[in-house]
């Protein structure tokens, strides 16, 4: 087997609003997508030879051969087709598989589509309905917490947030200036799920989840779409359109699945160790960069991420944020669109989208919430509650 390696480019996106439902079909959402993408990479959809794709809705019905049945529906003939699934980071994984395909010869255009969907189990068929929640509860949290009636991670996650504001005395407050900041930068995305201003005693006095959780500390339900066109140099340079490289890769898993079963819970070693692997390839350091997006999906755990990428010290994110250096105008940009609490969380698609966001900020294209001079960008994702993480080094090709 003999294969050519090339640098392997983001050269297009495409995107369609997050909303608490998908308003269209699944698969007409990723033909959206995709036709968007290829359009704004300035690439004819006859050359495309890689499709790469996520399961269309994690914590729906499975959907059988998703990937040959869009295959299908796009009309795309292709020599690399799949369907990857791990949780939270699943589409990175996905964008990874895209991008290693394209880089060993074996695609010269490959298009990574991530979608989600959350239908609401029908509570009017009581049978399937506790079927369907046993389902999930075992699958994602294992046959002990699962049987015991955990049906979402929102508790496991409050026991992290009650462990480090003791563990580092921050208040309630300081919690809750993750969500406002959060929402402040969603309130100019045209994409984003959530844009009302909101203030910390909104914060507060949202509904409590699982103490100290509230409402507007967690991100919602969400469904979207997204899409990424993976090229080889001389493709791109054919299309003499701006795109994306990828300086650094890191990635990490802890031997856990869902629920880390060993350690702090209010440091994570996929963190520490994926950033610090993509920081050395890209030959860059946290204070290198100027625009972020980063997958907490509840208030103190963005904080924790902010830390463990190295953007502060541990147990200062929120003086962090309350000193202006996490928006615009500071040290940093994170999570410009929002983020997951804000911009909205569509699993499946959610690493994706913030590949778009970021995308758009190093080329420049993002009307009213543009970070200036950005020219470091850093993406990261995980799953389970930071079981595994990815992070990825971007920065404008040539």
């Amino acid at each position: 087997m003999t294969t050519s390696t090339t640098s392997p480019l983001l050269a297009g996106i495409g995107t369609i609003p997050v909303t608490r439902d998908l308003q269209m079909p699944i698969p007409d959402a990723c033909v959206h997508v995709c036709r968007e993408a290829l359009d704004n990479a300035g690439i004819p959809a006859s050359d495309v030879d890689g499709l790469f794709f996520t399961p269309p809705a994690m914590s729906g019905e499975p959907w059988m051969m998703f990937a040959a049945q869009m295959g299908e529906h796009l009309g795309i003939t292709t020599k690399s087709l799949s369907l990857v699934e791990n949780g939270g980071i699943t589409a990175l994984l996905a964008l990874r598989s895209a991008m290693d395909a394209v880089a060993l010869g074996r695609c010269k255009v490959a298009v990574v589509l991530a979608s989600d969907a959350r239908p609401l189990l029908d509570t009017n068929h009581f049978e399937a309905f506790v079927r369907g929640v046993a389902f999930s509860a075992m699958s994602l949290y294992g046959p002990v917490h699962g049987a015991m009636g955990l049906g979402a991670p929102i508790p496991i996650y409050a026991m992290s947030h009650q462990r480090y504001m003791h563990e580092f005395g921050v208040s309630p407050e300081e919690v809750a200036l993750s969500s406002v900041q959060l929402r402040s930068h969603a309130v100019d995305h045209p994409l984003a799920q959530f844009r009302d201003p909101i203030t910390v005693d909104d914060v507060l006095g949202s509904k409590m989840l699982s103490p100290p959780i509230h409402l507007m500390q967690a991100a919602g339900i969400s469904a979207g779409a997204c899409a990424v066109v993976v090229a080889s140099e001389d493709v791109v340079k054919a299309t003499g359109k701006p795109a994306i490289a990828c300086s650094g890769y890191g990635e990490h898993h802890h031997p856990s699945h869902f629920i880390p079963r060993q350690g702090s819970i209010t440091t994570f070693e996929s963190v520490r160790e994926s950033s610090a692997q993509a920081f050395q390839e890209a030959g860059r350091s946290p204070a290198d960069v100027d625009v972020a997006e980063v997958y907490g999906v509840f208030g103190a755990t963005e904080l924790m991420l902010y830390e463990d990428l190295g953007f502060c010290d541990k147990g200062k994110a929120s003086k962090f944020i309350q000193d202006g250096r996490s928006t615009f105008g500071g040290d940093v940009v994170i999570n410009p669109s929002g983020g997951r609490m804000s911009f909205g969380h569509p699993a499946g698609a959610t690493p994706l989208y913030e590949v778009a966001e970021v995308t758009r900020q190093l080329r420049g294209d993002a009307p009213g919430r543009q970070v200036d001079n950005a020219s470091v960008g850093l993406v990261h994702a995980e799953h389970g509650m930071m079981n595994g993480s990815i992070v990825m080094v971007l920065e404008p090709w040539n």
